[in-house]
């Protein structure tokens, strides 16, 4: 069996057109993404489809090694100019609340009138390493969180102990989201338990730590914690006219661009998991309790809007890796060749970087190669089973720490959009791999806003999210395969990655 399309189509809704007239069964809101490279905000009805849409992007700065900055107040100009626009389209279609997804562990100051002090620190900022062991330190009795240096926490410390002038200027510790909501509705900091996880808030208490103000950095700059999908309040008069939207709009508490793009692929409850295969892999679930796998530095939980958990891992292992194998190269045309053969006749660990913290923790691992590729398509096949390969030890290593896994894996990211990757991981994984129509951050985004409440997304999500296709293990690729993991794993034991089971 192959690549099938999904049981349930929408119709398509062309990029920023107005699509036809809202239906009737109640309710149209906004999602607005802010991301690394631009802004995008849609227009939903509360049926799933999406009525309108606009982009900005702006051009990243060519920051040192370690440094990644950009100014919020550029995001917020490219926020406002999207929403003038799809409200320009939209006409008499009233808009009942807007929510906001954006990037996790991006550190935004600002002072008491909520302009920033200083640029945004963005969520792959570095700087800030020798902080984050003092931070583990301090907190590590309170909370376990292992911080990292792009977390939010360890670059306020590190402003805190490099800029000392700036910090005493900032009155609001705050994430891109939390600081784009404030934008929206004039009012207080809020945040929610997503974005608030890498700034150091203890997720199993509901509070932020004691351990702040020991590292010199008062509780009370850091925001109030409610779950996404609380309503905040409405719009600001000042967006009101800006934008053109309703005084009656309201604002609901916003997410992490990650685990938006999760509600938009509709892995909302326990059992769930989605696969998002971009630079890296990363993989995301819902699970009644935390997971613990102590070894896994890549491993980490997030609170669910409602109840439960949202287990978060992050693999080296993605395209990336086959971005620099294969530059300039028609990846497509490899593809279509790679469907000659049955399996590849290479083993691969396709990471680019050194280094690999999930499913297993080796800093100093390196990416290999083994056995001759009958031509080019035949390696590129080696690349997309050897993710596949490591898609399936993460899936393991979460079942082996306690997660159900139920259902299709549900997939996102750029490696979705290859029906021919999808066939080979939904052999390797064998289960059914399934890829959803829209698949933005925005849309996760604007579930959250059209849900209005906290236990009202999954519902929501389970009733409107698509899928696009659907791709069903073959068993004869099931069988090929379960012999060729095997050589796979045995050739990470030989290189010391993996420990030999006795």
């Amino acid at each position: 069996m192959g690549l099938r399309s999904s049981a349930r189509p929408l119709p398509p809704v062309t990029e920023q057109v107005m699509a036809d007239s809202p239906s009737s069964d109640g309710g149209v809101a906004i999602g607005i993404d802010v991301g690394t490279q631009g802004a995008r905000v849609i227009v939903a009805e509360r049926g799933g489809r999406v009525l309108a849409s606009a982009r900005r992007t702006w051009p990243l700065q060519d920051d040192d090694e370690d440094k990644r900055e950009q100014d919020p107040e550029e995001w917020w100009r490219a926020v406002v100019s999207c929403l003038r626009e799809v409200t320009s389209l939209l006409g008499r279609v009233s808009v009942g609340a807007v929510s906001v997804a954006a990037t996790s562990g991006t550190l935004v100051l600002a002072d008491d009138r909520m302009r920033p002090v200083r640029p945004a620190m963005m969520w792959n900022d570095k700087r800030a390493k020798l902080e984050v062991d003092i931070v583990n330190n301090e907190l590590r009795e309170e909370i376990s969180t292992a911080f990292q240096p792009g977390f939010t926490l360890p670059k306020a410390l590190w402003v805190a102990r490099h800029e000392p002038e700036i910090w005493r200027a900032a009155r609001h510790v705050l994430t891109a989201g939390d600081w784009l909501l404030c934008r929206l509705t004039g009012l207080a900091p809020v945040s929610d338990f997503t974005n608030v996880f890498k700034s150091g808030y203890d997720l199993r208490n509901n509070r932020w730590p004691e351990g702040l103000d020991r590292l010199g950095l008062p509780v009370d700059r850091f925001p109030r914690v409610v779950a996404s999908g609380t309503d905040i309040g409405p719009l600001s008069p000042q967006v009101v006219a800006d934008t053109g939207l309703s005084s009656e709009t309201r604002v609901v508490a916003g997410i992490t661009d990650a685990t938006a793009a999760q509600i938009a692929s509709g892995a909302v409850s326990v059992g769930d998991w989605v696969s998002t295969i971009g630079t890296g892999l990363s993989i995301k679930g819902v699970t009644l309790e935390p997971l613990l796998a102590p070894s896994a530095v890549g491993l980490y939980n997030h609170r669910h809007w409602s109840s439960g958990w949202i287990p978060t891992a992050t693999s080296h292992c993605g395209a990336d890796s086959i971005g620099r194998r294969f530059p300039g190269e028609d990846l497509d045309d490899l593809s279509r060749s790679a469907a000659r053969y049955d399996m590849s006749s290479v083993i691969v660990l396709p990471l680019s970087t050194v280094g690999e913290y999930f499913p297993f923790r080796v800093p100093e691992a390196r990416g290999f190669e083994i056995g001759n590729p009958r031509d080019r398509a035949d390696l590129f096949r080696g690349y997309l089973e050897g993710i596949a390969f490591v898609e399936r030890m993460a899936m393991n290593a979460m079942t082996a720490a306690g997660a159900e896994v139920d259902g299709p894996q549900r997939t996102m990211g750029g490696g979705a959009a290859n029906p021919e990757w999808l066939r080979i991981r939904a052999s390797v994984l064998r289960r059914p791999v399934t890829r959803p129509r829209e698949t933005s951050s925005a849309f996760g985004a604007a579930i959250i806003a059209l849900a209005g409440d906290p236990v009202a997304i999954s519902p929501l999500a389970r009733e409107i999210v698509t899928d696009d296709a659907v791709a069903d293990p073959s068993p004869r690729s099931i069988e090929l395969y379960e012999e060729r993991f095997a050589s796979f794993q045995e050739a990470l034991t030989e290189r010391g990655y993996l420990e030999r089971e006795p």
